[in-house]
């Protein structure tokens, strides 16, 4: 019969070869794997000991799935699904934190094996409340990327397009505030990650900068005003890392056309010379500064007309 120390032996070496398991998947691995979950769920039987038992069969789950997906045996799906979804109420019953992570990562990647993004991004959102990870965080932008364009691809019948509206808006901002994550971590290489992802990352925070700047939802010192700000001043910020001037006239025509109707006269003048100064050192292909400029010369032509009559809003030709 097996003690304490001798069951803590056997999970340790278990977690060991299951994280090794995770990055270079074998049938043999699996199964040395299973191997060690029964040799722990049997010593944690002997004992009584319940969280023994279940570390054990977060073990057998882990190797079960890798070898279902190895094997291509979709038949095990479901019997891998209730466990995993047992276990996980078990483990939040006994309060192991690391224990539930390493079933919702199992859960995660079983959404992901099924195709279903939105269920996977639950996963993921769960696990990083209880503990910030930046693999987590890489994981989610790149799910919320993958979200995003699902979306737009979406062509919303009458009733759909406030609910596509707010889960674009959400995924989006959720993809933003991972990306500053990243960006303040410690350690961690945001500019070389920027370089390889600034397509993702530059339209999310361009994107969150003109929704949240909109002064007809949002009032002028809300929270979300502010995080348009910070948005559009990422957005020049991965512009400058990659050295694209296309990205560079981007963020200031979106920018400057978010802000301009309610700009102070030096603040209007200062960015007027700004696009004006893009446009003739840069020459951009893309059509933000020239629409931008060309509503700041239309909005300038009826605020002419309006104040001469003393009044707000735009008239009509008549």
């Amino acid at each position: 019969m097996g003690d304490r120390e001798t069951l803590k032996s056997v999970i340790a070496k278990g977690i060991i070869l299951r994280e090794k398991l995770i990055k270079e998947p074998t049938i043999e691995m699996c199964d040395e794997l299973l191997n060690i979950a029964i040799e722990a769920k049997t010593i944690g039987l002997q004992l009584k000991h319940q969280h023994g038992i279940l570390l054990g069969e977060e073990l057998s789950i882990r190797a079960t799935y890798e070898k279902m997906v190895l094997e291509e045996d979709s038949d095990k799906a479901d019997s891998v699904y209730e466990r995993i979804v047992r276990a996980i109420k078990q483990a939040e019953y006994l309060g192991d934190q690391d224990l539930i992570l390493r079933l919702y990562q199992t859960r995660a990647d079983y959404y992901s094996l099924i195709g279903d993004i939105i269920m996977e991004i639950d996963t993921v959102e769960r696990a990083n409340l209880i503990l910030k990870d930046h693999n987590r965080s890489l994981r989610l932008i790149k799910l919320y990327g993958e979200f995003i364009t699902m979306l737009n691809s979406i062509v919303p019948k009458k009733n759909e397009e406030k609910m596509i509206a707010d889960k674009t808006m959400e995924a989006n901002y959720k993809c933003m505030c991972e990306l500053q994550m990243l960006r303040n971590e410690k350690g961690f290489d945001y500019e070389g990650y920027i370089k390889k992802n600034h397509s993702l990352a530059f339209r999310v925070y361009v994107y969150c900068g003109v929704m949240l700047s909109n002064p007809f939802v949002y009032e002028m010192d809300s929270k979300e005003q502010k995080i348009a700000r910070d948005a559009f001043e990422l957005a020049i910020e991965v512009a400058g890392l990659i050295g694209n001037t296309e990205y560079l006239c981007a963020a200031w025509g979106q920018k400057v056309g978010s802000y301009y109707g309610r700009g102070t006269a030096q603040e209007k003048q200062e960015w007027l010379d700004k696009l004006l100064f893009l446009k003739d050192k840069y020459k951009p292909k893309e059509h933000w500064i020239d629409e931008t400029l060309a509503d700041i010369e239309n909005a300038a032509h009826i605020k002419l007309r309006n104040s001469d009559l003393g009044v707000e809003e735009p008239l009509n030709d008549q």
